[in-house]
């Protein structure tokens, strides 16, 4: 890639580079002595939940490692230790070295979905400020001045509202600052609001004659409603770890006007097809819609890969154009009445309870197509529950759900479909439900056993073998599935009391062995 390409991809979706002149000149230093540069990120290990606003400066830093250079970045253990100003009106309280050590695992897990790791070097800040002595902190507070803090809006406006400003806050630049001296940063990546903390390792940099760091800031991602920056809190994001149909509809459901912005900001295609995109939006020469349906596939490719981005399209299109529900929903088994809340925690429809109730509450439950708001609310009976726009869940009695494994295990074992395989076998299916109703294990021989507490069922797979299935007593009185269906569902309750066995003829033996 010629230096004019490379100096268009690393300005893509950048708001501000200071200064753009040192860039330059880092760069070609870097090309004349083979010397990769440094690229720093530090990250904050209060919590762990990555949405894609977080990886703005992430996806830099991939282009930067794509480009031959390395990516450093630093873990705030010290920092997060001590609580940092978060940007809002009160200090953010300080984690344990546990909670702290945890986030970070899962945080890392996250970015590498986009960083490669043979050009990632990862650092913790206590390497440097764990030892560091009394003598050496003031020193480092000494390169700064109060009125330089005062000017940092946060502080500013804490201070000015009457708000509680602590002077460990104060020093959270400072440690930040320190950062790029220790790892020897040549460029800091971060958001606009992260410029005052970025220029103060330039600053520090400087003190300790070290060549001084070029900052290129990112502006903040937007949130799907188009109104806030992206944050869980107010439930306008879109997760790392949100599925690949979750990641397409929160996409396409974002206002046309920050299309364009997430083309810059969220994905990986070029500056110009960016501007083509662009002015054919503004002469109104495509539907935005399709360039939305572009901009979700990009998305969801850059994560998941190409097929997955097909597919999650396919049942965006079936649930949306079709309004439908899709064929393949998960489904949860009811022993009895279940509040709400346990259902969609169980069935994974959501996260946590907490996630459940806030979905409740935001009015974005239905059960059959009706809006619930009662977090207390109870179910006992068979329906679809859906959450927000893309998470559906079938609820089936426990009976009724153990019937579909069933005949969908025999399905896979012979080759049939759900129509042959359940009238085939539907003398033994009854039975075989009737059995399990009345609290008996029933095993089926060369496919495996289903315990009447459980639902679980493992079949020991045979294609292109149709089995002669048998229903057999302890007497060993044969009930031919085909001959005898008359005698295989009789209500005899000595009958259904006896162990079960289903055995598939000796064909199907050999063919599983």
């Amino acid at each position: 890639m010629n230096f004019e390409k490379e100096m268009k991809l690393i300005k893509k979706g950048v708001e501000e580079i200071i200064s753009e002149n040192e860039l330059i000149a880092k760069l070609k230093r870097s090309k004349e002595t083979g010397k990769p540069l440094r690229i720093k990120y530090g990250i904050d290990p209060t919590g762990y939940d990555v949405h894609i606003g977080h990886l703005v400066p992430i996806r830099k830093m991939r282009e930067f490692q794509d480009l031959g250079h390395i990516g450093v970045i630093i873990i705030g253990d010290f920092t997060a230790q001590i609580g940092d100003p978060t940007g809002k009106d009160e200090s953010r309280p300080p984690l344990s070295k546990d909670e702290i050590l945890k986030n970070s695992e899962k945080y890392m897990e996250q970015l590498y979905t986009v960083l490669d790791k043979d050009k990632t070097e990862v650092r913790w800040q206590t390497e440097w400020f764990g030892d560091m002595k009394m003598s050496d902190v003031l020193k480092l507070m000494g390169k700064f001045t109060l009125a330089q803090f005062m000017a940092h809006e946060t502080f500013r406006k804490r201070y000015e509202t009457g708000s509680t400003l602590g002077m460990h806050e104060i020093m959270y630049p400072i440690l930040q600052s320190y950062d790029s001296v220790a790892v020897k940063a040549d460029i800091e990546l971060g958001a606009t609001e992260q410029k005052f903390n970025i220029l103060a390792g330039r600053d520090m940099q400087k003190y300790f004659d070290q060549p001084q760091q070029i900052a290129i800031l990112s502006p903040l991602l937007m949130g799907t409603d188009g109104k806030e920056k992206m944050s869980k809190s107010l439930n306008n994001y879109i997760a790392v770890f949100d599925p690949p149909k979750e990641k397409y509809g929160k996409t396409m459901s974002i206002p046309d006007e920050l299309i364009i912005n997430y083309f810059n900001y969220a994905t990986k295609v070029a500056p110009d097809e960016i501007k083509k995109i662009e002015l054919q939006l503004k002469n109104d020469e495509i539907n935005p819609k399709i360039i939305k349906q572009r901009l979700a596939r990009e998305i969801v490719a850059l994560y998941h890969g190409e097929k997955a981005a097909e597919l999650a399209e396919e049942e965006f299109n079936l649930i949306f154009k079709k309004k439908d529900i899709p064929d393949d929903i998960p489904e949860f088994s009811l022993s009895g009445a279940m509040k709400i809340i346990d259902i969609l925690t169980q069935s994974k429809t959501c996260q946590s309870a907490s996630e459940a109730r806030r979905m409740i509450k935001q009015n974005a439950v239905s059960i059959n197509g009706s809006k619930i708001s009662d977090i207390f609310y109870e179910l006992d009976y068979e329906a679809v529950i859906k959450v927000g726009k893309r998470r559906f869940v079938k609820l089936l009695k426990e009976m009724v759900h153990r019937k579909q494994y069933l005949i969908s295990h025999i399905m896979e074992s012979t080759g049939l479909n759900k129509e042959k395989a359940n009238n085939t076998y539907s003398a033994i299916i009854n039975v075989f439900i009737e059995s399990l109703a009345m609290g008996k294990n029933v095993s089926l021989q060369g496919f495996g056993t289903f315990k009447s507490s459980t639902q679980e069922m493992s079949f020991q797979k045979s294609r292109n073998t149709r089995p002669n299935m048998q229903f057999i007593s302890k007497q060993n009185k044969s009930l031919s599935t085909t001959k005898n269906k008359s005698l295989a569902t009789t209500k005899n309750k000595s009958l259904a009391n006896r162990k079960i066995e289903f055995a598939p003829s000796k064909k199907l033996k050999d063919s599983v062995k």
